[in-house]
């Protein structure tokens, strides 16, 4: 018999803080722990398709074994045509059994049931000559699955959860994650979450208990309690129903849970004695230990948790299988750890010899199926299936939340090779495509969560170039996308296929990076340039040990440089070679290798550094800056911009200072020929000319007299002069990439007699020549 908890304290104050907890209005769902939930009609909750063993065990004393048990459903509300059927027969007699583990030296009754429909069942049993006969009402629910609901969990959505995409937009940037200032970047792993819940109908004796006649788990958990929750101590007693607690982080002890300070008006369910994830765990009536899941009325020691509250929380959301998968640019699936993610201290571990108060929102274990306890037990069950999936954890004890049958992502590589050293993505050699888990399968816990880990810095897939190279980029100030990747999952039934598959509307993920290469040249003195090449990698990290060759054209002096110029510092770099025309440098620890380049005669130099590992049976990525020398006692580093076939006119600056495109206008170029060549990176270099037909005459009329380019907010544009007859001309436009590699021409039609931007062409900072010719 239950008899109300009379709460006992040394601490004044703290018993009377414990008294309001257990008289709280019964509208609230609010009531006294029972001491054994056999005492009351506490529904077993599974999904459509899955069998439930019930069972009942009562003191030997007054029920002898060798007694016989009927079962019946006597009232059910779902299909009224459709009810559930009783394993291994509908003889429904079933004799009576001595228990085990927590229902040592008592009498137990069974049966297994099972439903392929959804409803609540009201099945009866009835003892016949076992001493004192009695009866026993049990409730049954089986649930269809809703749609579940995938979310990316953002820091702090649950207290103390660190995420690699604060916001919870599935956007990964790199972070600092050093513990002594300066930048360490990395990547932070993600976290995505899959919530489910299930819905029955409500007909027959039922309807109109609840709007729309069906009921959904967890939500209505304490409307069904006031509805249909008694308990042999009184008919209204509902408390029964409070067999766990909720997902919050709250802190504060009852009484009974001898737990002591801090006191409070509802039990935390924490590990307030100290120990590991399947320790003691308060409750209102002293401690679980050791503490595992489902909730299971024969395993009350171990199983049952109440907090004082009868809410959504207490719903025993059966396990349901969820198949979730990865696939993209970037990413794979790992294992979550739930007592790490439900603890205070976000570690799952307190101070040495002290975990106390610090895991909570336990069950983070639980046996799937629920029969599989190694004791007297109830609940779900289900043997071995033969001709369809069935319960896929073979141990039978399940930590939350594990992979299970997990494949992995493909042991391949891009075709393109990284810079080498601790290179920009994972070191020398051929980048790696993302490894890890590509798909896997998790359980839900008693609340119907279940949590994966997304690990974003595993490999990359690259799109290489008709080289076979990849390049990540010029150096910014802003991470930079590279790509996405889909996280996708399936709920499905654990045990039976009752009902099909239903998958979750799909998360987007995006991978921001700071890879990149960038070559900037300032002067030292008035002859003598400091060209730096600096590369970091995807995480914002230098890139030690990258070899880099430097060359000039024309050719001329060049010589390894380690020293502090310009915002630059390449001392500790390595010197692997030099000649007359060719010096390899490795990066040092800040990511950076340079030279010196000399010039005493006024022109043009262009410089060309090339990252050695990248070479994939041709030249590697390569980056190029050209520098001015004016022969005047002045040099004046630049970039690209000033490697235009036409006269440049930058006047000349004294002293240091970095280069610059200057901003003044260019003067009109000298007449070209018919082809001419405006380089980005070198001396113009007229094209091959092509013998042709007798042109019109209006071609014949037609001269190409100037091409050069122009730089305007940021930008290149081609301005071209065709003079003649005819008002307008087009002309043939071919660019020329960096890597050697030549566009498909395009013809542009200009007016003539005028120098003339061309419309609708983009000169990317990847192209080093531009090839112009009039077209007929």
């Amino acid at each position: 018999m239950c008899t109300k908890l009379k709460l006992l304290l040394v601490l004044a104050s703290l018993g009377a803080l414990a008294a309001l907890a257990m008289s709280s209005p019964a509208a609230a769902g609010e009531g006294p722990a029972l001491a054994d939930p056999q005492t009351t009609n506490v529904p077993y909750v599974a999904w459509v398709g899955e069998k439930v063993r019930l069972v009942k065990c009562v003191d030997t004393e007054t029920h002898a074994l060798g007694g016989v048990a009927d079962f019946n459903t006597v009232d059910w509300s779902g299909f009224p045509t459709i009810q559930p059927s009783y394993f291994p027969s509908n003889a429904q007699s079933r004799p009576s059994f001595a228990g085990a583990g927590e229902q040592t030296g008592r009498t137990c009754y069974d049966i297994i049931v099972a439903s392929e429909k959804p409803g609540l069942a009201k099945i009866k049993l009835e003892t016949r000559a076992s001493g004192q006969n009695f009866t026993h009402d049990f409730l049954v629910i089986w649930m269809t699955m809703n749609a579940p609901v995938l979310d990316e969990l953002a820091t702090d959505e649950i207290p103390g959860l660190v995420v690699g995409d604060p916001a919870g937009d599935g956007i990964f940037a790199p972070v600092d994650c050093s513990p002594a200032p300066g930048f360490q970047g990395c990547f932070q792993d993600g976290y995505f979450q899959v919530d489910v819940t299930g819905s029955f109908p409500l007909g027959n004796n039922y309807t109109g208990d609840l709007p729309g006649d069906a009921a959904t788990l967890p939500r209505d958990w304490a409307a069904l309690a006031a509805l249909y929750g008694t308990s042999a101590a009184d008919a209204e007693d509902t408390s029964g129903w409070d067999i766990h607690d909720d997902q919050t982080n709250r802190e504060g002890h009852v009484a009974g849970s001898g737990c002591g300070l801090p006191a409070g008006l509802r039990e935390a369910v924490d590990n307030c004695f100290g120990g590991g994830q399947l320790g003691a765990f308060s409750r209102l009536i002293g401690s679980t230990n050791p503490t595992v899941g489902p909730f299971d009325p024969l395993r009350p020691a171990t199983s049952y948790l109440p907090d004082g509250v009868i809410d959504a929380g207490d719903a025993p959301m059966p396990a349901l299988r969820i198949d979730v998968g990865v696939t993209g640019a970037f990413g794979a699936l790992a294992a979550a750890d739930k007592h790490v993610i439900y603890s205070r201290n976000g570690t799952g571990a307190g101070a040495p010899n002290n975990n106390a108060h610090n895991l909570y929102a336990p069950f983070y274990a639980a046996y799937i199926p629920a029969t599989r306890a190694p004791q007297t037990s109830s609940g779900v069950t289900g043997e071995l299936a033969n001709n369809f999936p069935g319960f896929q954890n073979e141990v039978g004890l399940y930590h939350f939340w594990d992979l299970l049958n997990t494949t992995n992502l493909p042991n391949t590589n891009n075709v393109c090779r990284d810079v080498g050293g601790t290179g920009q993505v994972s070191g020398s050699g051929l980048i790696p495509h993302p490894r890890g888990f590509a798909s896997a399968t998790v359980y839900t816990d008693e609340h119907g969560e279940a949590i994966v880990r997304f690990t974003p810095d595993v490999g990359l897939r690259l799109t290489a170039d008709a080289n076979g190279l990849c390049d990540l980029g010029e150096i910014g100030t802003a991470a930079r996308l590279h790509g996405t990747a889909t996280i996708s999952a399936q709920a499905e039934l654990p045990f039976e296929q009752a009902q099909r598959p239903i998958n979750a509307p799909p998360l987007t993920k995006q991978l921001m990076h700071l890879a990149g290469k960038s070559l900037d040249c300032v002067p030292k003195t008035p002859i003598v340039a400091f060209c730096v090449e600096t590369i970091r990698d995807i995480r914002g990290n230098p890139v030690v040990g990258a070899q880099v060759s430097f060359t000039r054209e024309p050719r001329g002096l060049i010589t390894a440089a380690s020293l502090a110029l310009g915002g630059f510092d390449t001392r500790g770099q390595g010197v692997v070679s030099e000649t007359d025309n060719e010096v390899i440098v490795s990066t040092n620890t800040l990511g950076q290798a340079g030279i010196e380049v000399k010039g005493t005669l006024p022109g043009l130099v262009d410089i060309d550094a090339e990252n050695i590992g990248t070479r994939n049976f041709g030249f590697g990525v390569q980056r190029v800056r050209c520098i001015r020398f004016a022969g005047d006692g002045v040099t004046l580093p630049t970039d690209t911009a000033f490697c235009a076939g036409a006269p440049v006119p930058v006047p000349p600056v004294g002293g240091g200072g970095g280069g610059g495109g200057g901003g003044s206008s260019p003067t009109p170029a000298s007449p070209a020929s018919t082809a001419t060549v405006v380089s980005l990176a070198g001396a113009p270099v007229p094209a091959a000319q092509t013998p042709a037909a007798k042109p019109a005459a209006k071609a014949a009329a037609l001269k190409l007299t100037s091409a050069r380019l122009v730089f305007q907010g940021g930008k290149r544009y081609l301005v071209v002069r065709v003079n003649g007859a005819a008002k307008t001309a087009k002309v043939r436009i071919t660019l020329v990439m960096r890597t050697g590699k030549a566009t498909k021409p395009v013809v542009r039609t200009i007016a003539t007699n005028k120098a003339v931007r061309v419309a609708n062409l983009q000169v990317g900072k990847h192209v080093r020549t531009v090839r112009v010719a009039l077209a007929r």
